[in-house]
């Protein structure tokens, strides 16, 4: 998808909006536990960038209002939103956030109902060591930044952390 070709060549803006917004200490209770349509546990945080309409629904309830969540969004996240923005439709965009996996800990093989959609991950805070990403194409070990995985979620996959530090991956999404 060349969305996605896109959003890779822009890695280096990912990072840096990262570094500059995500890592401020006041921002931390914006990291919030995913629970998803199965069992995810505390020990998988996102940081929302972009929620679409729907997923803000069925995350926050029906009388929830979606500007009152993306509005903000749009402003600590302006290159992200640019970058995602000007290569994919919103409407193909279900999700934007920066996923946190806890230092020694695991996300056991699991598989979503997502149908018609792909996941982009990409590597932004990334600890040395054992530190990967199962799925049906096989495993991705994370070594450095900007290393990116697409991956079908409605199959089997899982994620592992076994190192002392929390691993941080760009998380996306899409329409397939």
């Amino acid at each position: 998808m060349p969305g996605v070709e896109s959003i890779v060549s822009g890695g280096d803006i990912i990072l840096n909006e990262y570094e500059k917004v995500g890592k401020r200490p006041e921002l931390s209770p914006l990291w919030i536990d995913w629970e998803s349509d199965w069992d995810h546990s505390s020990e998988w945080q996102v940081l929302p960038v972009y929620f679409s309409r729907g997923m803000a629904e069925h995350r926050f309830g029906q009388g929830s209002s979606w500007e009152s969540l993306v509005i903000p969004l749009s402003m600590l996240w302006p290159s992200v939103w640019s970058l995602v923005f000007e290569n994919m439709e919103p409407e193909d965009v279900k999700l934007i956030a920066f996923s946190k996996l806890k230092a020694n800990q695991e996300l056991k093989p699991h598989q979503h109902a997502n149908p018609g959609r792909k996941i982009f991950h990409m590597a932004v805070d990334v600890p040395e060591g054992d530190v990967g990403i199962s799925t049906s194409s096989g495993d991705k070990l994370w070594t450095k930044p900007k290393e990116w995985i697409t991956f079908d979620d409605n199959e089997i996959h899982s994620a592992w952390n076994n190192t002392e530090e929390d691993r941080v991956i760009f998380y996306l999404d899409y329409k397939a």
